[in-house]
């Protein structure tokens, strides 16, 4: 318990510093000319891209090679927040490159996935502990 503590304080601190440099950084971009403007501009066509990367990219890894599936589970993450961003800033831009259709069918099959890894997990625990149950009360 006392860890986890340690840990927040620690997380409160950190962004104590980092609140402030990030407003400042907003204001900055702001202040700054058209060329600053344009090259923050939501590009959703590679932010689809690169999250269909990291999809497929966790789907072609196999079990045994953890770090890299935790990996590729962050980067999708990361790239699915920001595609939550970019997307709706530029609709137009997303729907004429076609990949929000593909990516979007990718993300479905990526959460089904391991909605059902883990229901069948789940499942799975349950068979055996009621067989285990049935038994011990059959020697009973």
């Amino acid at each position: 318990m006392i860890r986890y503590a340690k840990i927040g304080y620690r997380l409160a601190g950190m962004a104590a510093i980092v609140a402030p440099l990030l407003r400042e950084s907003r204001t900055w971009h702001a202040d700054q000319g058209p060329e600053v403007s344009e090259l923050l501009r939501p590009r959703p066509a590679e932010t689809l891209d690169a999250l269909g990367y990291w999809i497929d990219r966790r789907r072609r890894l196999p079990f045994y090679r953890r770090s890299d599936r935790r990996e590729a589970e962050q980067m999708i993450r990361v790239w699915q927040e920001r595609a939550v961003h970019d997307v709706p800033a530029a609709p137009l831009q997303a729907l004429t490159s076609g990949r929000v259709i593909a990516v979007g069918g990718q993300v479905a099959r990526y959460h089904a996935g391991r909605w059902l890894t883990r229901l069948s997990r789940g499942a799975l625990v349950a068979a055996t502990m009621l067989a285990l149950l049935i038994v011990l009360a059959a020697r009973l």
